[in-house]
């Protein structure tokens, strides 16, 4: 979205157009990677949880919303506009976790870099128990305080 604001549009375009950069490095991996920190181990370790609850069998919505900040943004297939804030991300929710469906979700790779991570995941879908489908997906998150402003997913 052009216009309107231009810091954050700024700050959208650097994301997006720094984020393949990032996950290229990130799958590539480097010969001696260097230590995370405290806060990349910290961000890692709330992606980490916040998809673990979307497997509960009693999915807390109000409570996964409470990882995100208020204005972010969410672009969950590059061919889509994002959801911005948390109120259109709510209204996703809902609708992904309407009919008891659920999201078995395992991270097999994570590269963490300041507030920005990227991470590999596969994704079992159960609707009513049974699996449905399954889905692999390449993720970059940047976390502000805490939280998760910018969601992007790729698939693989």
């Amino acid at each position: 979205m052009l216009g309107g604001n231009a810091p954050q549009d700024f700050t959208r375009r650097t994301a997006c157009a720094g984020s393949g950069l990032l996950l290229l490095s990130a799958l590539a991996g480097p010969a001696a990677a260097a230590e995370a920190t405290g806060l990349e181990k910290a961000n890692g370790a709330m992606l980490a949880d916040f998809f673990a609850r979307w497997g509960a069998p009693e999915v807390d919505i109000p409570g996964l919303l409470s990882f995100l900040t208020e204005d972010c943004e969410l672009r969950l297939a590059e061919d889509r506009p994002p959801l911005i804030g948390k109120a259109a991300v709510a209204q996703a929710l809902e609708g992904f976790f309407a009919n008891a469906t659920r999201y078995k979700t395992t991270i097999t790779d994570s590269f963490a870099k300041g507030g920005v991570v990227a991470h590999a995941r596969d994704q079992s879908i159960f609707r009513d128990g049974k699996q449905t489908a399954s889905l692999t997906r390449v993720s970059m998150f940047l976390i502000k305080d805490g939280k998760i402003k910018y969601w992007s997913n790729h698939p693989v």
